[in-house]
């Protein structure tokens, strides 16, 4: 089962090299494409990845995460498109303990936590339990309900004809919110799926920018938006 390595990044020319050396050398036994959508950077993003032979970079200027993924959605080949942040490192085996949940036809996203590996120890350990009890909670709790799932958006699989089925990535949408959005309409067509055995290592910097206590409330409030009025709380 083909899969396709959709990276948006908007002026990541620092971080960029480490996402790309992970993600080309996971230990999966079929063959994968890696695609970088350069989302109008102006540090030199897009030609730091040309550098990589096997990764093809897009170009799309219009700004915004969404624009970017459907960009790579569209040039994707892949069965299963796995949403990548250009500031992640993903384990070596990340696809292949992604990818085998697709053997299940009614699957048609999987989706797990992160890991922060900038930011302090006992900010890790807190940041992955609450992701494997509140976020695992709320996600059980709407698939039980039929009310619908929740996505980690730079740790996602995604079956390409399910995501073509709901019409693709939501450009109304600039940044937070998006992957409540895409889970939700996902569920709507097949199972989604939240698991701790598919962590992904990500950077802390928006907690650190942002403070944590700020970004949690723009996560939420933006989760409890999208589910009540179909609309992100921050545009």
């Amino acid at each position: 089962m083909k899969a396709s390595i959709v990276i948006p990044a908007l002026n990541e020319a620092n971080y960029i090299v480490p996402t790309l050396i992970a993600a080309r050398t996971q230990v999966f036994p079929e063959p994968y494409e890696i695609i970088v959508i350069d989302n109008g950077s102006t540090d030199g993003t897009g030609d730091i990845a040309r550098r990589f032979p096997d990764v093809q970079v897009i170009r799309e200027e219009r700004r915004g995460l969404l624009w970017a993924r459907e960009a790579g959605r569209l040039a994707a080949h892949g069965e299963i498109i796995v949403q990548l942040d250009a500031d992640s490192m993903p384990p070596y085996d990340w696809l292949a303990r992604g990818i085998p949940y697709f053997a299940d036809p009614n699957v048609v996203c999987v989706s797990g936590p992160y890991y922060y590996y900038d930011a302090r120890m006992s900010f890790r350990l807190a940041a992955f339990a609450y992701h494997m009890i509140v976020i695992w909670g709320i996600h059980s709790l709407l698939s039980i309900l039929k009310k619908g799932a929740i996505g980690q958006g730079g740790n996602m699989f995604i079956r390409k004809s399910a995501l073509e089925k709901i019409g693709g990535d939501n450009t109304d949408i600039t940044f937070y919110g998006e992957d409540v959005d895409t889970a939700r309409r996902l569920s709507k067509v097949g199972k989604v799926i939240f698991s701790p055995r598919i962590p992904n290592n990500s950077s802390a910097r928006r907690f650190k920018d942002m403070g944590v206590f700020k970004l949690v409330y723009v996560y939420g409030m933006n989760f409890f938006w999208m589910y009540f009025f179909k609309r992100p709380y921050t545009r």
